[in-house]
């Protein structure tokens, strides 16, 4: 979030064209929280997206250790109710009410969590529960995890009064328009490319010392394209890497039948500190110009 202070003395009665004078336009991806006189609050998509993945990661990872110290608490969170995590994930002590609450004030969002067997499709799941996801920002989260695979959707929170938004798709709809974020999806209708989830592989499977870990992602080749890959290891210890994509680095795509979708690979070695056991949570996405969908993945840490 940034804050823009204008030094010269307005009155209330100010016109729009002085307010453009004196903070200059909005920038592509920033949209205006709140504006006064003299102080004007922008927030980034890329910062809100940036701050939502980082904290997600973190939760992924707590998730996976979750699955590899305990198997059978896999029925457990199969049984969740996506729009009431808390009375399932709270007792299983994987930190989602810290969780939430850092959303809910860093982004303003709330998280549905949605816990599905692997090889299930997320996009008909999340339509089987009634699920709105929004593409942007921040963009669903999917993991394949150890035991189950995870979908987190974030849904908007009332800034005013820090409650989950009401009003059913219609509201989101609106909110999601005032907000600048284009590209709503409701799980009442398909968005094919976006919502592809078989579309990202890391490699290798397990860390050794001095790895490099390739980041493989399929998706509809364009022009001004970011690839944003993240490492998290535990203790919230989180490795970032911005590559612009050229030409030259798109291959075929061996992850997905689609035949619109070309790969490209990103290289990515980890900090010079020792991971932490069972897992590096590995994850991409896609700036083109506004986030897409975070695909995530898991990296056995022996």
């Amino acid at each position: 979030m940034r804050v823009s202070l204008c030094c010269t003395l307005l009155t209330v009665s100010i016109s729009a064209a002085l307010f453009s004078a004196c903070f200059g336009h909005v920038r592509q991806g920033e949209h205006v929280v709140s504006q006064t006189a003299n102080t004007r609050i922008t927030e980034s998509a890329v910062d809100i997206t940036d701050l939502v993945v980082n904290l997600t990661l973190e939760h992924f990872w707590n998730l996976a250790n979750l699955q590899i110290r305990d198997p059978s608490a896999a029925p457990r969170l199969l049984e969740t109710n996506p729009r009431d995590p808390a009375k399932s994930l709270g007792p299983l002590k994987v930190g989602f009410d810290a969780y939430q609450k850092q959303l809910a004030q860093g982004a303003g969002v709330k998280p549905l969590i949605l816990f599905m067997p692997h090889g299930a499709d997320p996009e008909e799941e999340a339509r089987r529960h009634s699920l709105p996801i929004t593409l942007g920002p921040p963009p669903p989260a999917f993991f394949s995890g150890p035991t189950v695979d995870t979908l987190i959707v974030f849904e908007p929170v009332n800034s005013a009064r820090r409650e989950p938004t009401r009003g059913g798709p219609v509201a989101l709809a609106r909110i999601a328009s005032a907000a600048g974020l284009t590209g709503l999806w409701l799980a009442e209708g398909r968005s094919p490319e976006q919502l592809d989830f078989k579309r990202y592989r890391v490699q290798p499977r397990e860390w050794k010392k001095s790895a490099v870990f390739e980041h493989t992602l399929c998706l509809v080749p364009g022009p001004d394209v970011t690839l944003v890959t993240k490492l998290f290891y535990q203790g919230g210890f989180t490795d970032s890497l911005n590559t612009t994509v050229s030409q030259k680095d798109w291959g075929s795509c061996a992850l997905n039948p689609n035949p619109s979708l070309r790969a490209v690979t990103v290289k990515q070695q980890p900090g010079n500190r020792k991971p932490g056991r069972p897992v590096i949570i590995a994850g991409s996405y896609v700036l083109n110009p506004q986030p897409g969908l975070f695909l995530s993945d898991w990296i056995s840490v022996k």
